[in-house]
């Protein structure tokens, strides 16, 4: 194989390799971006619930202390 065969595929696998890399980063920091977009979805909804849970709470213990419309004061 001549010298100048042998630069080439050195260049051409540096370039790839780096390519490759490149990739592979990239890929990789879009998992992390999905996993925490995942984990914020999750603690919205967890806080959602929290809130739902509370007005529930507070619903129910105002209709236990309402009054009558008709009850005299």
């Amino acid at each position: 194989m001549p010298v100048a065969d042998s630069n080439f595929w050195a260049g051409e696998l540096s370039m790839r390799s780096s390519r490759l890399e490149r990739t592979v980063q990239t890929e990789y920091l879009l998992v992390q971006e999905q996993e925490l977009q995942y984990c914020r979805d999750v603690e919205i909804f967890y806080v959602f619930n929290c809130v739902i849970e509370v007005l529930t709470k507070l619903a129910a213990a105002m209709k236990k202390t309402r009054r009558p419309v008709n009850e005299t004061r």
